[in-house]
This record gives C-alpha cells, sequence and structure tokens, in this order.
C-alpha cells in the first residue's frame, strides 16, 4: 500500500476544512433559508452550564423516557427549579432580523443591543397575496371605507424564546415577524381618541411618525357588521358558486349534505365558507379589547377575503327561567347583552331550547356523571348549540368555536390559513397517533422525523392504529372507508383531505390518561366506547362532522362531555381530526428531555398532565408555565404586559422606557379573562350605569384581587348559608363569605343557598326551608362571573359534590362545617365587640396559622384536595367587613356577581314601564290642564319604601316618622314629582300613606299590585312570588326613580340608595354621606344618626352596593 502523495493530503486537507466550516457554521448561526422549527438542534455559541439545560442533544433513537424514582409529573411544581425565560419581554428597540436571531434557551440574554429608537419599520401585513378574484369589500354603504390594514414589524426581539410546542415554518407562517399593540390594535380603535371613532384607550408614544401615519382612523360610530358582511358577500357571490337555491337550507338527509359538501370542497371555482362563531353569554361584560377583537376578526376573516368568513355570535341565556321563543324577549336580550354594532350578528340560545331540540336525555343515561353538573347544562351540552347553528346555517361547510377569553397577537387570517391548509397536508396514516403527542422541535427536529419518530413508537407498542370507521350506527359516511389497509399505504390517504375537526391541543385518549371526566358518556348502554378528548372547546368543526354529531345525539341518544364529543365522533365515523401544532411558549427554560417525559410519555394513566391533581402542583398543573391551556399562569399576565400594562409587580410603562414596547411573533393566549388596563383606561367602562338592576358584571376589580392573592389552600371549601332575611341582609352575607373564602385562600365554594323566611309569620327567619341560589339570583351567572374573575376558586353544587369529601361522614355528622367568626383571628384591644373587622387584612395569614396549628395539636392530616375542610361563616357576618378595603372600584362591582334572576328582571322592568307611562301620561295632562299650576310637575316618579312591617324592630322610625318626614322631603324637591311608587308589604299603612300624601300633597301614591291590576297575566305572576320575591320587584322600580325615600337602618332601604349612588361616579364612587340632609341628591333616608352601633350606622361601612 503506497502511502498518500502529497497533492492527496493537500486535497484531504481542503475537503477537512470546507467540512469543519460548514459545520461551524451550522453550529454558531442559521442563515435565513434554514427552518428555525428545530432550534434546539443548534448548538449555542457559549452554551449555558446548567445541569439539564434545555440545549443538552436529543436522547439516544429508542431512549424517549426519562429514568425518574418519581414520575416528574407528580413532583410538585418542579418547574420551579428551572431558569425563568426573561426575553419575552425586550422591545421594538432589541429587534434583530430572523437571521441574526439566537432564541434565550440557547444564550442568555443579559447582552443586548438597544437602539436609540425602533431599527425595522412597520409594514402592512398582507397574508391574503394567494387570494384571486376578491372585489374589495367596504365598510360604509358608499364604498368609501376600506376595511383597516394591521401592522407588524419584519423581525423579532433579541433572544425572544422559540416555542417550545409547534412552530412557525411548518406551519407555513411567517416566521420573521412580531406584532406589537399599536399596529395590531390600533386600527380597530385602540389608539385613536372617542372623537375620531376610536376607544382612546392609550395614545402612541412621541417619535413614532410612521407608524401612526400607518394606522388609520375609522370612525366606527354606527356601525352595523352584520349589513357590511352581507354587502361583501354579495360583492364575491361567484367565488363560492352562490345562488338562491344554494342559500336555502337542504333537505334533512345526510346523504344529500355529505355529497353537497364533496361537491363543494371539490370544486376548482367553489370555496367553501365558514362561520366563524364567538362564544357569549348575557351578562358578559363587553370590554373594548373584546369589542376591538371582534372587528379585527371581522375585517380580517370576512372582509378582507371576499366573504370566505362569516362572524357570529353564539350567545348563551344563562337563566334558563326566560323563555326566548317570544322574538322580542330575544331582541332585548341581545340588546341588553351586546354592544349595538353586533346585534344583528347574535344568535341567542338557552339549555332548555336544546332540552326541545335534543329531548330524550335523562341522568342514568350516564355512566359517570363527575362535575355533578346535569345533563342539560352549559357545562355539558355546550356542543349543542353548535349543531343546532349549524343546522340552521347550511351555507356553511366548516364552524369556528371560539371563546371570548382568547386572545391572538398574530394575523387571524394568516393563522386559520395556515390551520386549514396544513391539515389538508396530513395523512390519514398514524395521525391519531401524532394527534396525541406534542411535537417538540427542539427535541424531536423536524416535523419529518416526529412522524417517523412516532409510527416507530406505535409500532412498539403493538396497540392496533385506527384506520377507518370504527362504529358503525347507521350514520357513517361511505366515503370515510380507507382506500386500502394500514400496512399497504404510503402516507397518501388523507393527503389533501379537509379535516372534519381541528384541534388546538392533542386529541388523547382519555383511558390511558386517567382523565378525571372520561366516563361522561351518556346513552351508549352496551360497552364503554373508544374515545378522545381535547381540552378546550376551540377548534374547526366540518359540517359532515356536526351532522354526524347531530344524528348521534338525535337518533342514537349518544352524547359525551363537550371536550370528548367531536373527537371521540370523529373516530367512530373514521372523519379526519387533526391537532394542529400551533406555537406554545413556556416561561421557564425546561429541559427538553423533561419536557418530552412529562407531556407525551406519562408512565401510568395516574401520572399524565391530564389527570386530576390531587397533589397540588402536579398533573395538570404542569401546564401552568404554557402559555395556552385552560389554567395557564403565564399566559394572562403575557398579554397583560404586551399591552404595557403592570402584572403581579411586573412591567409597566417604566419597564418599557428601556427597551421599548413588547413586540410578540404570533401565539394564542388562553385565558385571558380580563384585559386590565384597557378595561380600566375606559373607566371599565365608567359610561355604563352600575346602579342599573341588570348592570354589566365588571369583573377586573375581582380579578385583580384573586390575582394579588398570595396563597391558595387546596381543599379548603368555603359554605356560604347561614343567611336569613330580606333581599339586603341575605345578598351581603353571600358576598361578605366570598369575599372573606377568597382571603382565606379557599379553592372551593358550595353554590349558596337562601334561608327563607316564614310566609305567616315574617319575622320567623329560621323555621322556614332553605332554597338554591335561583331564589333570588342568576345562580348561572354567578357561577360564570366567578369561575371567570376567580379561576382560582371551584364552584361546587352542594356539599355532597366536593372531591375527596367522605359524604357518608357528612350524611352521619362525623363531618361538618367548622363555623367560624372572621373578627376572631384579628387583635381586638380597644375595639367594641360590635365593631367591624379593622383587622380583614390579617385574617388570612392567621386563619391558615389557627389551621396549622389545629393539624398539630390533634394530629390530623393536613387539609388538602383529599383532605377538604368545611368552613361555615357565623351568622351576622354580613356586618363584619370594611367594604371600601379594596378600593372603590371593587365596591361599585362586587355586587355585580348577584344579579337578580331573569323571570324578576322581566317583571320589574314591566312594572317601572308601567310605573313610567303613568308618570308620562300626567305630565301631558298636566299641560292641557286650565287651572294656572304655581309650579311644573316632574315627569319622572318618586320612590317611596316604607318600612313598618310586623318584622321591622321597635327602635326603628314608626310610621308617623316615616311618612312625615317623606312627604317634607317630597316637597322640596324641584319640580314636585305628581306620582310616587310605594314598596311596602303592609297594605293597610300603605292605604294610609297613600291618603296622607295625596291630601297633603297632592301626590298620587301606587304599588306594584295596582300598577299591574291591568296586566292579569303578569299580576298572577307577581301574587305566585313570596314575600321576599315581590319585594325584588320593588327593588328593581325603586332604583329606576327619579328620587328615593327610604329608612335607615332598613338594609333594603340602604342597599337601594347605595346601588342608586353608583349612576354619578360609577367605579370610583365615593362613600355616601351617612346622615347628609341632602342625601346624595338622588336619594334620602330618614333615620337616627346618632350613635354608631344602636343606630346600626356601621351599615354604611360594610354593604356591597
Amino acid at each position: 500500500m503506497h502511502p498518500p502523495s502529497f497533492k492527496q493530503l493537500v486535497t484531504t486537507c481542503i475537503i477537512l476544512c470546507v467540512c469543519l466550516f460548514l459545520y461551524s457554521r451550522r453550529l454558531w448561526s442559521v442563515p435565513i433559508p434554514q427552518v428555525h422549527d428545530e432550534w434546539a438542534n443548534l448548538a449555542p455559541a457559549q452554551p449555558p452550564q446548567v445541569p439539564g439545560d434545555i440545549s443538552n442533544p436529543p436522547p439516544p433513537e429508542g431512549d424517549t423516557q426519562v429514568e425518574h424514582q418519581t414520575p416528574l409529573q407528580q413532583i410538585p411544581w418542579h418547574w420551579n427549579e428551572y431558569p425563568i425565560l426573561e426575553a419575552f419581554y425586550h422591545g421594538v428597540r432589541t429587534l434583530v432580523d430572523y437571521s441574526k436571531w439566537v432564541p434565550e434557551q440557547l444564550k442568555d440574554s443579559g447582552d443586548i443591543k438597544v437602539a436609540d429608537k425602533v431599527p425595522i419599520d412597520p409594514t402592512v401585513a398582507n397574508p391574503y397575496a394567494h387570494l384571486d378574484g376578491v372585489q374589495t369589500c367596504y365598510l360604509d354603504e358608499q364604498d368609501t371605507v376600506p376595511p383597516p390594514d394591521a401592522l407588524s414589524y419584519p423581525g423579532i426581539p433579541a433572544y425572544m424564546p422559540a416555542p417550545y410546542f409547534g412552530g412557525y415554518e411548518e406551519l407555513g407562517m411567517i416566521p420573521n415577524q412580531c406584532w406589537e399593540r399599536f399596529g395590531r390594535l390600533g386600527p380597530y380603535g385602540y389608539s385613536y381618541s372617542k372623537a375620531e371613532g376610536g376607544f382612546g384607550l392609550e395614545a402612541l408614544p412621541s417619535g413614532e411618525a410612521k407608524l401612526d401615519k400607518m394606522i388609520r382612523r375609522i370612525d366606527y360610530t354606527g356601525i352595523n357588521w352584520n349589513n357590511v358582511q352581507k354587502r361583501c358577500l354579495e360583492k364575491n357571490r361567484e367565488r363560492f358558486g352562490l345562488d338562491q337555491e344554494s342559500l336555502d337550507k337542504p333537505a334533512g338527509a345526510l346523504s344529500r349534505l355529505w355529497s353537497q359538501a364533496e361537491k363543494i370542497a371539490g370544486s376548482k371555482k367553489r370555496l367553501p365558507r365558514h362561520a366563524f362563531i364567538l362564544r357569549a353569554w348575557t351578562g358578559i361584560e363587553w370590554s373594548p379589547m373584546r369589542i376591538i377583537t371582534t372587528r379585527s376578526l371581522i375585517s380580517e376573516l370576512a372582509l378582507k377575503t371576499g366573504g370566505q368568513y362569516d362572524v357570529h355570535i353564539l350567545m348563551h341565556i344563562t337563566d334558563d327561567s326566560i323563555d326566548i321563543s317570544d322574538p322580542a324577549t330575544a331582541t332585548r336580550l341581545v340588546h341588553d347583552n351586546v354592544p349595538e354594532e353586533f346585534w344583528d350578528i347574535t344568535t341567542p340560545w338557552s339549555v332548555p331550547d336544546m332540552a326541545e331540540y335534543y329531548p330524550g336525555f335523562t341522568e342514568d343515561m350516564t355512566i359517570e356523571n363527575d362535575s355533578r353538573k346535569p345533563l342539560y347544562s352549559v357545562y355539558r351540552i355546550p356542543h349543542f348549540a353548535l349543531q343546532w347553528f349549524a343546522q340552521h346555517h347550511p351555507e356553511y361547510e366548516f364552524f369556528w368555536n371560539w371563546e371570548l377569553d382568547l386572545r391572538y397577537t398574530g394575523h387571524y387570517y394568516e393563522f386559520f390559513e395556515a390551520a386549514g391548509k396544513w391539515s389538508d397536508k396530513q395523512p390519514r396514516k398514524y395521525l391519531w397517533e401524532r394527534n396525541e403527542r406534542y411535537w417538540i422541535p427542539g427535541l424531536h427536529g423536524r416535523w419529518e422525523n416526529f412522524v417517523e419518530l412516532v409510527e416507530k413508537e406505535t409500532k412498539a407498542s403493538n396497540r392496533p392504529s385506527p384506520w377507518g370507521p370504527m362504529i358503525n350506527d347507521g350514520v357513517v359516511d361511505p366515503a370515510t372507508y380507507p382506500p386500502t389497509t394500514l400496512d399497504q399505504d404510503n402516507y397518501e390517504w388523507g393527503v389533501g383531505e379537509a379535516a372534519d375537526l381541528i384541534a388546538l391541543n392533542p386529541l388523547f385518549d382519555p383511558e390511558k390518561n386517567a382523565w378525571c371526566l372520561r366516563f361522561d358518556i351518556t346513552g351508549y348502554n352496551t360497552t364503554v366506547p373508544p374515545r378522545r378528548t381535547s381540552i378546550i372547546t376551540i377548534g374547526r368543526f366540518s359540517r359532515r362532522l356536526l351532522q354526524a354529531m347531530h344524528e348521534e345525539a338525535s337518533r342514537n341518544k349518544h352524547t359525551m362531555f363537550p371536550e370528548m364529543f367531536p373527537g371521540s365522533i370523529a373516530l367512530h365515523h373514521g372523519l379526519k381530526a387533526v391537532y394542529i401544532p400551533h406555537p406554545i411558549y413556556f416561561d421557564r427554560r425546561w429541559p427538553l428531555d423533561r419536557l418530552d417525559s412529562v407531556f407525551n410519555h406519562a408512565e401510568t394513566p395516574e401520572t399524565s398532565v391530564y389527570s386530576f391533581p390531587y397533589t397540588p402542583g402536579t398533573g395538570e398543573a404542569n401546564f401552568q408555565t404554557a402559555s395556552y391551556y385552560y389554567s395557564t399562569e403565564f399566559g394572562a399576565p403575557l398579554w397583560h404586559r404586551w399591552l404595557g400594562n403592570e402584572d403581579l409587580g411586573f412591567g409597566g410603562p417604566e419597564l418599557e422606557k428601556e427597551t421599548g414596547r413588547m413586540c410578540l411573533r404570533g401565539m394564542l393566549i388562553h385565558p385571558v379573562k380580563q384585559d386590565l388596563g384597557a378595561d380600566k383606561a375606559i373607566g371599565a367602562t365608567n359610561d355604563t350605569d352600575l346602579s342599573a338592576p341588570d348592570a354589566p358584571f365588571i369583573a377586573w376589580p375581582l380579578a385583580r384581587v384573586c390575582s394579588e392573592a398570595d396563597t391558595w389552600v387546596p381543599g379548603l371549601v368555603f359554605v356560604c348559608d347561614n343567611n336569613s332575611g330580606g333581599l339586603g341582609n341575605i345578598r351581603n352575607f353571600i358576598l361578605t363569605c366570598l369575599r372573606y373564602a377568597i382571603e382565606a385562600g379557599a379553592t372551593g365554594l358550595v353554590m349558596p343557598t337562601i334561608q327563607t323566611r316564614h310566609e305567616e309569620s315574617l319575622a320567623d327567619l329560621f323555621r322556614a326551608p332553605k332554597l338554591p341560589l335561583s331564589y333570588f339570583f342568576d345562580d348561572g351567572h354567578f357561577r360564570q362571573s366567578l369561575c371567570s374573575a376567580c379561576p382560582q376558586i371551584s364552584v361546587y353544587d352542594e356539599v355532597a359534590s366536593i372531591p375527596g369529601l367522605n359524604v357518608q361522614e357528612l350524611q352521619t355528622g362525623k363531618v361538618r362545617p367548622e363555623q367560624i367568626t372572621p373578627n376572631h383571628f384579628g387583635l381586638r384591644g380597644g375595639c367594641d365587640a360590635r365593631d367591624l373587622n379593622r383587622h380583614a387584612d390579617l385574617f388570612g395569614e392567621r386563619f391558615r396559622a389557627s389551621l396549622r396549628e389545629e393539624e398539630k395539636k390533634l394530629d390530623l392530616d393536613p387539609v388538602s384536595a383529599r383532605n377538604p375542610k368545611l368552613v361555615r361563616m357565623n351568622w351576622g357576618v354580613q356586618w363584619d367587613y370594611p367594604v371600601y378595603k379594596d378600593g372603590p372600584e371593587f365596591v361599585a362591582t362586587f355586587g355585580g356577581l348577584l344579579k337578580l334572576r331573569g323571570d324578576i328582571l322581566e317583571l320589574g322592568r314591566r312594572t317601572t314601564a308601567a310605573m313610567e307611562k303613568m308618570a308620562a301620561e300626567s305630565k301631558s295632562e298636566a299641560k292641557t290642564e286650565a287651572r294656572v299650576k304655581v309650579k311644573e310637575r316632574g315627569s319622572g316618579f318618586l320612590g317611596v319604601h316604607l318600612r313598618t312591617e310586623n318584622d321591622a324592630l321597635s327602635a326603628w322610625p314608626s310610621f308617623e316618622e316615616q311618612s312625615t318626614a317623606y312627604l317634607a322631603k317630597a316637597s322640596t324637591l324641584d319640580p314636585p314629582p305628581k306620582y310616587a311608587y310605594l314598596a311596602t308589604g303592609n297594605v293597610t299603612e300603605a292605604d294610609k300613606f297613600a291618603s296622607l300624601a295625596v291630601s297633603e300633597q297632592s301626590l298620587h301614591v301606587v304599588t306594584k299590585y295596582e300598577l299591574l291590576s291591568s296586566f292579569p297575566d303578569l299580576l298572577e305572576q307577581l301574587d305566585s312570588l313570596s314575600w321576599d320575591q315581590q319585594a325584588l320587584v320593588d327593588f328593581i322600580v325603586l332604583l329606576n326613580a327619579e328620587y328615593f325615600l327610604g329608612v335607615s337602618p332598613s338594609s333594603f332601604s340602604i342597599n337601594v340608595a347605595l346601588k342608586r349612588h353608583l349612576k354619578g361616579e360609577g367605579l370610583y364612587v365615593r362613600p355616601w354621606k351617612v346622615g347628609s340632609s341632602q342625601g346624595d341628591g338622588r336619594s334620602w333616608l330618614v333615620g337616627n344618626y346618632e350613635r354608631y352601633w344602636e343606630d346600626w350606622l356601621f351599615m354604611y361601612d360594610s354593604l356591597w352596593p
């Protein structure tokens, strides 16, 4: 063998040098053509020397599990060991081109270059370039105002972290862009003034002339989005092959619907249309950000595409007692609960309507109802409303189901177009197995590598892979049968086929994950069927899937928990379901092997991240540091800081001075229950009349209080049923009990009940039965509003439904709620025993300390989800909490949790309308009278509360004192009223007062009975109510009076006066001036105001309006 020649040696060295150079380029930099999704395959220039760092190389092939003594999913809060990622908060003055971007996971972010001004100019986002033949749509009938353009920056903040799950390039989304709030939200009214038709939430900083010029100021005043969408579709009908016949509802035959869907989907000239459905409910707060979001959805999805989408609002009527079959009632509910610009795109629905549309389900048809909710409830059948909507809208082939607490920082059309096209490309082979895993590009590499890995793991598991329909109940489409066998298919079947279901979280097998609701299966009477679940019901549904779901529910009486039914029906019928790997971020530097082990490779079903976490900080809690899940604690603060707000003590205007406004890549953030700064900037909405009986619940003050609570105790459950009396007492007890529950760190609340009074003896407050919260209030509104604003607290229907509670011990009396008085946990030195709890701030810490002391003293197991602790407030606690401790905005809004039930609200409205009509007619008649009047009579009416029933305390002002004071005050009003509405339960003294009023001042006094005497149906409804329920009608009418006269210390009168007091100052209301001879200009109360406790003046400090 001859030694190599010099020439050969030189050639070999050159080749080696070139290879080394190219390899170094692979390690140290990434040119634009290099796909960034698999970022962790790039070695950092100076890898951080941290054990288990995220930049570790992938584990050896076949070694996908990491050995741990205890599965990571079961190690409480193990992610707290991982460093926090900070570069999310780098601003626009740190922008770099994509080719120079290195994610923070691969390099510490302390070394950044901050420019004096934004180094890259904003650009118009245009994901529509591929659309052909779109006729421009306009916002106005004159075709002069086109929809606005969203603006982005073609760059990424320095060291912006990479998403751990999913990616941009694989989905076909632009990777080299980020979005800051003014360019993204400004075109829809965020930044410019109300005078210009915007919200004026925040002015664009100086020095942003180019961006300011690019934001078109559109006056959205008076816009009707339904008309705008219709005009747009009319212009573009030919793109969708639309004629009148195709818009008519087709026959209900399933085959015809399927053939129609295939015909449209297979036509090159006809594009399928999408319904984009926003789920809302009565009482929801339409904050400026929700309005801005809805405007952007309509503009970017419907108008810019020439009608490819229509945006709808599907509104749940939370009060089941309201009959919405009456068009006038349905219209009023829409008008009362939705901004005017969206009225005509809103469709109301109710649970009773769904029970009528899908009858025949009974509770005993369910295998296990672990949620303890009724089958016919919004919690268990929201998909019925979607199925029903699809039945009434045959013009759409696809239906996106979307939630109003979901935010997206990028461009909506780019995201939805990418989701649809990417899912179209996915082959059916091993699709269900890919669907149940998260693709971690930093670990798995390219998507193709992930596909190969899943195939190997599936074959190694020896589990059969779903291939075609699994169950045939007479509603299976023949087109879903596979053309060949699984083994013979070369990843071809399904390519180019539109997905019937697009999910935004993995579609997992609940049997393999011990998901707590996996047996909420109804109507399957033989065996437990195979199932698939995707957490959060957001996604895209094909008409074919919704028709199958409809047929299963209506014909076969089949349903499941809403997060399980769509995926399971797709599995049974051989439909195409796809989980799209959209970018999901984490706020920590997770080691990749641990990330994969936790989220993709549970060792047992009980160690899955989808299992219910009996131990805090385990199971589902692993999602807390993610940007997208239903229980994430990272997403909302990230969104708040993107809006320029401080959250949990971090961020805000001062931080933005360092690097500029945050600029995030397109990412889904869920849930965002409140937009904080954006809501407060518009007075949350201070234009809203918070004194109205049906005023919307403004949630952010409560959300703030809950977010500031630093300790939550799993298993600590409060019971708020120790109330008695009338509306004022009961309402205040429940609210005060709940406020103490938050202070204590309770993670559970039993749905409050109401202690009724004896109908024959009104002073007998305790011997009558307790009734559900719906006796007075809208219980659905209470549950939804509380859970949205304070998700740390679960609401249980009854004590027996609390997880981990021994029901047998409860029934035998062995387990009883511990009764407490909160002010006993404070230092009472120097305080009168009757005083309010001046140490409310100390209650939580001292209460929890007493729990620990009791556990230690009695050798008890600590309170936990497996070992719950029940706490009941002692009677009288309703006057214990100083309400202004949490600020005026909390005082003004907290009571909105307890909204009066719908049928009583409606009866109160009708009674008020009758009263207003009487007062208005008297004004008209007065003008035609031939006599000379000393003073013009007012067109409004006076409201009076006469409190002399037999349960009134003897120390209260007597009838003579009340009537004399009321008539004296009425005589001073300018102009004097001609009619007064009298609220009282004492008919005899009502007649006495009426006689005095008309004889002394020509003041005509009427009661609810007289007003409704001309309306037999309403009078019958009133008579069917109890004495206390009838008082709710009085409450509603008195809130609408022009002036109110009441008596102190009646909690009813004080509640009316303080609620009315909100009208002038709204959120930032100042305390009522107790004992003022002038009242507040809208109300005045007669009473004794000398002694703080004897005259019950403490009520003014402790009553929630």
